[in-house]
């Protein structure tokens, strides 16, 4: 199955990716589910509110409301596209922009994913 990537303006495609401990996000998942947690066009827009909602947020009581809301949205998503990946990872989930083409792996310690570019490596060849 074909996942269909958010590209932006600047023509970069957003990777959703899990920075904080306790939970990775596409680490944590099934193979089959893997490219979709990172790419799928419909996530990286619900990272993107959740971003927008966090940079303006109220400390106040509406704060764990805009928690459960994100978390109650994103299980919405996956379950209507038939997903049912573990989603503890959500909470530290932002969208990272890169080029079309661009070769990564995510790699994960403790729940915090980080990205290593293979073009940034000396790969060694035998």
């Amino acid at each position: 199955m074909t996942v269909t990537r958010y590209i932006n303006k600047e023509g970069k495609v957003g990777v959703l990716i899990s920075g904080g401990y306790g939970a990775g996000w596409s680490t944590w998942a099934n193979n089959n589910d893997r490219e979709f947690l990172l790419f799928d066009r419909g996530l990286v827009a619900l990272a993107l509110d959740k971003e927008a909602a966090y940079e303006s947020r109220d400390f106040g009581v509406n704060f764990d409301k805009l928690i459960d809301k994100s978390y109650r949205d994103v299980e919405e998503y996956l379950h209507a596209n038939n997903r049912d990946p573990y989603t503890g990872g959500w909470d530290g989930v932002s969208v990272t922009w890169m080029d079309p083409g661009t070769e990564f792996i995510v790699e994960e310690y403790d729940g915090s994913e980080s990205l290593r570019y293979r073009n940034n490596e000396d790969w060694m060849s035998a």
